[in-house]
């Protein structure tokens, strides 16, 4: 029989920390007397929720809807022949201001 075996052991990597981050996160590591990795692991966490935060509202949208009815009856073949010459009938109406 197989156990599991579970580790509180967290991944390790190299980093390069500019002089001035290192010696801030060094201040708070004494003021709150825990280990240098967990401020920096904190640290980054709170900070990479805020981008993902922003993100999340710079790509919001409304969706608009509105119910559309039919303009000709298709069955009508002669008042579709009369809508197919009719150009006020189909013409896109512009908005806005024209550069």
């Amino acid at each position: 029989m197989l156990s599991v075996i579970t580790s509180s052991i967290m991944p390790r990597t190299t980093v390069n920390i500019d002089r001035p981050v290192l010696r801030d996160l060094k201040r708070i590591q004494k003021r709150e007397n825990k280990p240098l990795g967990r401020i920096i692991s904190d640290l980054l966490a709170q900070a990479l929720g805020q981008k993902r935060q922003s993100r999340v509202k710079e790509t919001h949208f409304n969706w608009v809807t509105k119910e559309m009815h039919a303009r000709i009856a298709l069955t009508d073949k002669e008042g579709l022949y009369r809508a197919m010459e009719d150009d006020t009938l189909f013409s896109v109406k512009e908005t806005g201001s024209k550069s």
